[in-house]
Formats: structure tokens, sequence, C-alpha cells
């Protein structure tokens, strides 16, 4: 990650980042910023094989011009791991990214009440998530696997968009016929900001007149001067010294 503040971070699921393994970002007013493969490996003959999420949430109006910030999370601290197992010791395994699970809370402070929540489950084990009251949207995509919820599968690759009633979801790590399978998926569940949404390209604002503000904006650079992604990290940062983001704030998230 390279950004027009001036910030430079890795992070990932490999063993270099320190079990940093996700960015929480927040493009507020405006910044600029570019994501890459992280490709270092030791054995630099290998293929590597990456796989990423990137999810994009909408935030209030209000919090919408506010400064950017980038924090990286990852560890007990800030992305807690909740394990549960079943009389059989099938266990189920929840990374709380935000919001919360059982007796498990992230650290990250979102402008809206939303959970993220990064799940793995043993063949045949069922896994539990009492929705809180306030969410009244909730998705899963599966990653690997399969798992079925009242009676339905969710293959490999499939997103399952729930229904507003009901007040838990329970996904069973079995294939369609009923045979165990491992799970591995993602869960996302809010509740609704009930505000007028407006978007184009990568802009999401609450009007149209918001949204020619801030392409007005990106053109001028105030967010800063788009750079090449061929860049030496110095070349980039004598780039970004010259064409910064306006909003750059005081302090980044470690």
């Amino acid at each position: 990650h390279r950004d027009s503040l001036g910030l430079r971070q890795t992070y990932g699921a490999q063993p270099q980042h320190g079990g940093k393994h996700t960015q929480w970002l927040n493009t507020g007013a405006g910044m600029l910023h570019e994501e890459m493969w992280d490709n270092a490996n030791e054995e630099w003959w290998k293929p590597v094989d990456q796989e990423l999420y990137q999810i994009w949430l909408n935030v209030p109006g209000a919090m919408k011009l506010r400064d950017p910030s980038v924090e990286l999370l990852g560890g007990a601290d800030s992305t807690p791991t909740v394990i549960v197992a079943d009389d059989q010791d099938r266990k189920t395994q929840t990374i709380v990214l935000c919001g919360t699970y059982r007796d498990g809370a992230g650290s990250v402070q979102p402008f809206s009440d939303v959970s993220i929540l990064h799940v793995t489950a043993e063949p045949g084990s069922v896994w539990r998530y009492s929705i809180p009251e306030s969410h009244e949207t909730a998705i899963l995509y599966m990653r690997k696997g399969c798992g079925t919820m009242d009676g339905s599968a969710i293959p490999t690759h499939h997103t399952a968009y729930l229904s507003s009633t009901g007040r838990e979801i329970v996904v069973e790590a079995r294939n369609e016929d009923g045979t165990p399978s491992e799970a591995d998926f993602m869960v996302l569940s809010g509740a609704p900001l009930r505000e007028p949404v407006a978007a184009q390209g990568s802009m999401v604002m609450n009007t149209d007149y918001e949204i020619q503000q801030a392409y007005a904006d990106y053109e001028s650079m105030k967010m800063g001067a788009p750079w090449s992604q061929n860049l030496t990290d110095e070349e980039w940062m004598e780039h970004v010294r010259k064409f910064p983001s306006i909003y750059k704030e005081t302090h980044y998230g470690s």
C-alpha cells in the first residue's frame, strides 16, 4: 500500500507481515492510494498464490469529509479469534474484523453499526451468529468449501443475501447432499444508514452535487496527484511531497 498521505504499508496472512492481515482505510475527504500484491518470496522461482478481500462500506454523510486515516489490524487486541467446539470436538473459528461475536470485539471503530466476521468451520460443524437487533442487512460469501442454511447449499464463490427476518444465522459445514465439508466464509451484517446515495466511479456521496464537488477536488489535485506504480519508493515519496493530499491527518494508525 502507498498513498498520497505519504504512508507505505505491507500486510497479509504471510509470516513476514507479523500478524497484520487487515487494513482499515477511511478515504475521508480525499486521498489517492494503490494496493499492489506483495510478491516477496524467498523461493523466488515459485509462483505466489494470494487472495484479497476488498470490502467497501458507505459511511454517514456527516463523516464523509473527515481526515483520511489508515490502520493495520491483526492479533488478539484488534481482531480477536473466537473458537467454539461442539460435543464431538468439531471447531469453528471466527476472526472478528469489526463488530462483535460472542465474547470477541474488534478494536476498530466504524462510523456505522456493522460487523465483519471471517469464519472457518471444520467439516460437519455448525456456526451460529446472533445478529444484533439493529442489523437489517446480512450477506454471506463462501470463499472455500460449502455450507448449508435452512437446507440451501452455498457453494464455493457464491454469495447469499439473507432476509431481514430472524435473529440468528446458522451455517452447517456440509455439502448439498449432507456430507461434511469444510467451510471458509465471510459474513457482513449492519444497520441501514437511511440516507440518499449518489455514486460515480469510486466516489460515493449523498447528492449529485457532492459527487461533482468530489471530482472537482480530484481534478484540482486536492487529494494528491496520480503516480506510476513503477516508481520506486524513493521516487513515490518525492512525488507525494510535491503533490500531497491537502487532507493529510496528523497521525497514522500503527
